[in-house]
C-alpha cells in the first residue's frame, strides 16, 4: 500500500498522457488492494470468515464474484454466469 500510495503521488507530478491513465489506474485499484489486507487479516490473523460478497477476488477484474456450485468437489468457483442460446447453424441469439 505505501509503495502503490507514492507511484501515485509521483505519477501526479507527471503531465504526460501515459502517467495520468496509470495514476488513474492505480487510484482505482487502491481501495480494492486496501479491502483485500483487511479481509486477508481478519481471516488469518483474527479466523473469522468473510462473506464472499464482500471479498476481492480480482484487482484487475473487481466485478468477479464467487459462484457457489457445489459440483466437483469445489464449494466455490469465480466469475460470472454467462447465458448463450444458439439455433441451428451456430448463430447466437441470447
Amino acid at each position: 500500500m505505501q509503495q502503490a500510495s507514492r507511484v501515485v503521488a509521483a505519477l501526479g507530478q507527471q503531465t504526460e498522457r501515459q502517467a495520468t491513465r496509470l495514476r488513474t489506474q492505480a487510484q482505482e485499484m487502491l481501495p480494492l488492494l486496501k479491502q483485500g489486507i483487511a479481509h486477508t487479516r481478519r481471516r488469518v490473523r483474527e479466523g473469522q470468515q468473510v462473506p464472499s460478497e464482500q471479498k476481492v477476488l480480482s484487482l484487475f477484474e473487481p466485478q468477479t464474484r464467487a459462484i457457489a456450485r457445489h459440483q466437483g468437489g469445489a464449494l466455490l468457483e469465480c466469475g460470472r454466469h454467462v447465458m448463450l442460446d444458439a439455433v441451428e447453424g451456430g448463430i447466437v441469439t441470447r
